[in-house]
């Protein structure tokens, strides 16, 4: 991969650049896969303020007219992810080294995660000041709850002669963490942070107690959100953006059934010209048996069916509503659409 761009719901999430071995296996009722990354970097958009708009119906509210979607049984993917050689991670605020030994099962919607990010070195900007990664590691217990548990310790060192480095300390897990600061110029946790600040220690100051208290909470809110990027980014990075949309529906009678797996993709070459690009595999898998005209099997019934009949599916989604499509069934069809979608 070359700058390849990664897509969740048209919105890209990040771009990867590297090589990496993949082995798959895909049977009736689950596939397996393992990928052993040779080098990888992970790119992520511009740190911004803004945050999307969910657009989930309230789940307060009912409404009696609308059908129940169907109950489908999900087709589990099973991802073993071998980054042990490096993952090198990038934004405009943070630069970080690290390794990846992950397991991951997509069972839609599901998505469980267990293993280890260990982070070996990098620098992080939390509000204008730039720290240095001592060390730091977030282990992930296998639920498909996204809450590992944290361990990062980082160093600012102050650009003026002879000030003392600050120390900032997380631990606990990514949604009840313990944030804390310290240095040897100033007693507390709020004295190292006003000290990040001003460069002096005000400890025995009344009145900036309350601005210590306000900067120590921002500093932590500030220094959480730098961890959550690094485990977003690691996720998606090894799989977890890659992880495709799966959908298994009946296909007739007997123990057929058809599986399908889509993923958003921008590759680098076509961001001039396509906005975004949809593309899905599907196979028929499982048997059925071969029935005469009052439905008994037949003579022939008695040798296994079973087989996987793929097709494959891209979408091309231009500017101004234009979207172009291609299917490809090997040694049963093709085709090529255009249409504009207002």
């Amino acid at each position: 991969m070359n700058d390849f761009g990664v897509q969740r719901e048209g919105i890209e999430i990040g771009w990867l650049t590297g090589n990496a071995a993949l082995d798959a296996e895909v049977g009736e009722d689950k596939a397996r896969t393992a990928m052993k990354v040779h080098d990888l970097e992970v790119r992520l958009p511009d740190r911004i303020d803004r945050t999307l708009q969910p657009l989930e119906g309230h789940p307060e509210v009912r409404v009696v007219t609308e059908e129940a979607p169907p109950v489908l049984t999900p087709y589990p993917i099973e991802l073993a992810i071998d980054g042990t050689r490096g993952l090198r991670i990038t934004r405009n605020d943070m630069t970080v080294n690290a390794t990846a030994d992950l397991a991951i099962v997509y069972a839609d919607p599901d998505l469980f995660l267990g293993g280890r990010i260990g982070i070996i070195d990098g620098e992080v900007d939390v509000l204008g000041k730039r720290f240095t990664v001592e060390q730091g590691i977030m282990r992930f217990d296998g639920s498909n709850e996204l809450n590992p548990q944290v361990r990062l310790i980082a160093e600012h060192h102050p650009e003026i002669a002879g000030g003392s480095p600050v120390i900032v300390s997380v631990t606990g897990t990514l949604q009840e963490p313990e944030v804390t600061f310290s240095t040897d110029a100033c007693p507390g946790s709020g004295g190292a942070v006003m000290y990040l600040l001003s460069s002096q220690c005000t400890a025995d100051d009344p009145e900036m107690a309350a601005e210590t208290e306000a900067a120590e909470d921002a500093y932590a809110s500030a220094m959480m959100g730098a961890v959550g990027a690094m485990i977003s980014a690691g996720t998606s990075g090894l799989g977890g953006g890659l992880v495709p949309r799966v959908s298994v529906e009946s296909a007739g009678t007997g123990s057929e059934a058809r599986v399908k797996a889509g993923v958003d993709v921008l590759p680098s070459f076509m961001r001039s010209f396509v906005r975004r690009v949809y593309i899905q595999g599907a196979g028929r898998v499982g048997g059925s048996t071969q029935q005469d005209a009052e439905g008994d099997p037949t003579p022939e019934d008695n040798q296994d069916t079973s087989s996987l009949s793929p097709d494959f599916l891209i979408e091309l989604y231009f500017p101004y509503g234009l979207v172009g499509s291609g299917r490809y069934a090997p040694g049963r069809s093709w085709g090529l659409d255009l249409a504009w979608e207002p």
